[in-house]
């Protein structure tokens, strides 16, 4: 059995993801590395071959390491939150610059996770 895998969602339900994909541009070739990694993730969740997933970094939180030619890419998510042994939810968009995640991304994708956990409608099934 695969790992479901959801999105948070901002105050007006939209994917956090998709949000920053069209905020930072990212184009067809590294959307399309984005979803093998996802498709990774929900084929073999935790046990996701060495390097692609890292963490916990901050308490519950874990990035997603994709590299293109463009970017490193690193989705910041969390097992669970409400079933922490079938289910990610990707929390936060980001990319690491000289190897560092922009100021208070960690802090942002852990605040999204607690607003997850008081509200679980919050998210939705990729």
């Amino acid at each position: 059995m695969g790992w479901l895998i959801y999105d948070f969602t901002d105050e007006h339900g939209a994917s956090v993801i998709g949000e920053w994909i069209r905020k930072e541009k990212i184009g067809t070739a590294d959307v399309a590395a984005l979803k093998q990694k996802i498709s990774l993730l929900k084929q073999y969740g935790a046990d996701l071959p060495s390097g692609l997933l890292a963490g916990p970094i901050h308490k519950s939180i874990y990035k997603l390491r994709i590299n293109t030619q463009e970017r490193a890419m690193r989705p910041l998510l969390c097992k669970g939150p409400i079933n922490k042994d079938q289910e990610f939810t990707l929390l936060l968009g980001a990319c690491e610059i000289d190897s560092k995640l922009p100021d208070g991304a960690v802090e942002e994708a852990d605040s999204n996770r607690s607003i997850l956990i008081a509200n679980p409608n919050r998210r939705w099934k990729r």
